[in-house]
């Protein structure tokens, strides 16, 4: 039974940990206790956790393990194990889980939260008074009470004097409210002093071959959609043009007539247009389960939307949300690919404005900011990313492309994660390639065949070879990039 449009949850599939009481923001949400923590959360949210001696880890969501394939519950008991002889053994068993989802862990004297491995379950919290990590920065702002950020001024300045370009969430870790900031990917909080951490690299990067990294790639990939396969969930895969998607679908093959495949087009929008086509190519040639869903030009409901407007402080497409909910049960996975990109050198794509020759140690705040805004940013934005480089410990990255890390931990962890929350109102998310480990693989490939592409038709030609008769990714950079700036509406 698919979603009814007068029914929206607020909040959808969120939650909010604090160190003190905290009341529930939705009447059927769940309080429990996490550690000497306060956990609110929606019933469809699955919290599990173990506990060996003094160490425990409780994680809010879910994931698969990508090494092991252990069940859920039983991976978070390795973690745990692991986390008993070092902290840098439970990064490695953590680094293999794959989903959306905020671990805790740590002891009774010293409690700690990270997200996925991209921020997909996005957790905002709170800089000053009591703390509160949360879902969605609205939360945090209504328990502490915190005010409207100066930056907010200045962010819709920036918005408004570059309308026709494309300008991405808001600026370094900042939200719309004072004292409220994201949690940056990779990162380990500490919940007594809210000092931040890098977790992630720890150590130099394995170099592979295009050819090596696809291999090991490639069965990570094909393992999780045959473990959601198994959940007895509906399972739902967006399919495009795009190099991501088709990925994903070659990933598929095993299971493939128990999943529903979907494309989605907009009217009067060509990239949409030429998704469907090539995704209905490749379903009739393949005998895939496949719905073109049409996205209503006219207004979305206004449940809907102001249940979006107020969870969320950008939005992808309400009207997408909107036929989502009318195409599928709540209860469904939807497979999704976009972070895939952390692998493809986007921000040293001249089409992007931004052809960056700098190394890793002339990369700047004002750099940094410019390529957010595709323009010359004011001073506050630029202050906006120093004190992100500063809390995150990003020029202390080592062995990693600079300008890929500001991909992974800013563009996926603010902007892609907006892009889930919205959709949480229709179903949930899972990205295969939220894992760690298999970004680190992805990032081992050379560059050169992974911004061509090579890597990923690589990945593909293993999985399910036939899917190459396809082109993909034919829409250029530059086209992707004007898609996007029409449909982003802060």
């Amino acid at each position: 039974m698919t979603s009814d449009p007068a029914s929206v949850p607020r909040f959808a599939r969120g939650f909010a940990l604090s160190d003190q009481p905290i009341d529930r923001p939705v009447p059927d949400w769940t309080t429990r206790e996490v550690a000497g923590l306060r956990l609110v959360h929606a019933p469809d949210i699955r919290v599990a956790g173990a506990r060996s001696d003094q160490h425990f880890a409780v994680v809010i969501g879910q994931f698969i393990d990508t090494e092991t394939w252990r069940p859920h519950d039983d991976a978070i008991t390795a973690a745990v194990d692991a986390l008993t002889r070092s902290e840098d053994r439970f990064f490695d068993v953590t680094d293999t889980w794959s989903g959306r989802y905020l671990v805790v862990y740590g002891t009774n004297a010293s409690r700690r939260v990270m997200t996925d491995a991209s921020g997909m379950r996005s957790a905002f919290y709170s800089l000053d008074g009591r703390f509160v990590v949360a879902s969605h920065a609205r939360l945090v702002a209504i328990v502490t009470g915190a005010p409207r950020s100066p930056i907010s001024a200045e962010y819709q300045t920036c918005v408004r004097a570059l309308r026709s370009r494309l300008v991405m969430p808001m600026p370094g870790r900042s939200t719309p409210w004072s004292g409220v900031v994201f949690l940056t990917p990779n990162q380990v909080l500490d919940v007594e002093t809210r000092a931040l951490r890098r977790a992630f690299p720890r150590r130099a990067l394995p170099v592979l071959t295009t050819a090596a990294a696809a291999a090991l790639i490639a069965p990570r990939l094909q393992g999780q959609v045959t473990a959601l396969v198994n959940t007895g969930r509906p399972v739902v895969l967006s399919l495009t043009g795009g190099v991501d998607s088709r990925v994903s679908l070659a990933a598929s093959r095993p299971v493939r007539d128990a999943i529903t495949y979907f494309t989605y087009r907009r009217p009067g929008t060509a990239g949409t247009d030429a998704d469907v086509t090539t995704a209905g190519s490749i379903a009739r040639a393949h005998r895939l389960p496949h719905r073109v869903l049409e996205v209503a030009a006219s207004a979305e409901p206004s449940p809907l939307d102001a249940a979006i407007r107020e969870a969320t402080f950008l939005s992808h497409g309400r009207q997408i949300i909107a036929e989502y909910r009318r195409s599928f049960t709540p209860d469904s996975i939807h497979i999704r690919s976009n972070v895939s990109g952390v692998a493809k050198c986007f921000y040293r794509s001249k089409p992007l404005g931004a052809a960056v020759s700098e190394s890793a140690d002339q990369i700047s705040a004002e750099l940094l900011a410019r390529l957010w805004a595709h323009s010359a940013p004011s001073q506050p934005l630029i202050d906006a990313f120093e004190d992100w480089m500063e809390a995150t410990r990003f020029r202390d990255v080592q062995g990693l492309d600079p300008l890929d890390v500001f991909y992974w931990e800013h563009r996926m962890g603010c902007w892609h994660s907006n892009v889930v929350l919205e959709s949480d109102f229709a179903f949930d998310t899972h990205v295969l390639f939220n894992s760690r480990s298999i970004l680190q693989l992805m990032l081992a490939a050379p560059a050169k065949d992974r911004s061509s592409g090579a890597l990923f038709r690589q990945v593909v030609s293993i999985l399910w070879p036939e899917l190459l008769r396809w082109p993909m990714g034919k829409r250029s950079l530059r086209s992707q990039v004007a898609s996007m700036r029409r449909r982003w509406r802060p």
